[in-house]
């Protein structure tokens, strides 16, 4: 079983929604690129993703959209302690390096099956929580998506 920050997966999820690889590729560029880590640490990260990355074989992924600006709103909103300290340029870094992995399919990942993985893009700048004719649209093009893998 694949634990994730949703709910417990199988090995074979069609999808994946807010991986822990995700946010492990884009928060690993991201540290690299600004020199927050040691090559020693990158070295051991990409030890462990070739030991044991091939075990997880997503089919799909689905990419929530949406711009920096929103995502800051919703952090916001939120209001958790543990988010407090997260600024704009961090959101905006995260949205490139998302970006050019899942959209530009521009970013080297550890395994060639990745870049193959089909990836469903919503548009999350819409505001869906309250708006059951929204949250019915994203959940047939979720539907949709899934009936394809």
């Amino acid at each position: 079983m694949i634990q994730s920050a949703g709910p417990t997966l199988s090995r074979h999820s069609p999808a994946h929604l807010q991986s822990t690889g995700a946010r492990a590729l884009c928060l690993q560029r991201q540290v690299m690129d600004q020199s927050f880590i040691e090559s020693v640490q990158t070295g051991w990260h990409s030890f462990l993703v070739e030991q044991f990355g091939h075990r997880i074989q997503l089919e799909g992924i689905i990419y929530l959209r949406a711009s920096p600006q929103t995502c800051m709103e919703r952090l916001g909103r939120r209001g958790r302690m543990e988010e407090q300290g997260i600024q704009l340029d961090y959101h905006e870094t995260l949205h490139t390096k998302h970006e050019d992995w899942l959209i530009n399919k521009s970013t080297k990942v550890h395994f060639e099956h990745l870049a193959k993985v089909p990836v469903l893009v919503l548009d999350a700048e819409v505001e869906f929580e309250k708006d059951t004719k929204v949250q019915d649209d994203l959940i047939t093009k979720v539907k949709d998506f899934f009936t394809v893998l």
